[in-house]
């Protein structure tokens, strides 16, 4: 999954970087998802360690979907540049 994610990154712009992103995000949140359900069955006891990665868990989260966010919202600049009448011969003449 991360050689995808990787992959989006080294193709530039477009659609496939937030969509490599958003499978990323959800084996994130699934590997967060079974961290929690450990820490709660009581399999495992919270020691300052665990609750160290359960924080750094959460950061990738937050990072992932803030990630997400831009990258749609770069893509969302692109495409509305494209569609302004004009926005082509203009970029060209600068």
């Amino acid at each position: 999954m991360i050689a995808l994610y990787v992959l989006a990154f080294a193709t530039g712009f477009g659609i496939f970087r937030p969509i490599a992103g958003t499978l990323t995000l959800l084996v994130i949140a699934g590997v967060f998802a079974w961290t929690i359900a450990r820490a709660r069955s009581g399999q495992v006891t919270m020691t300052v360690p665990r609750v160290a990665m359960l924080a750094s868990l959460i950061a990738l989260l937050v990072g992932a979907l803030l990630g997400i966010l831009l990258a749609l919202l770069v893509l969302s600049l692109r495409m509305g540049e494209a569609r302004r009448p004009g926005a082509l011969a203009a970029s060209a003449q600068s």
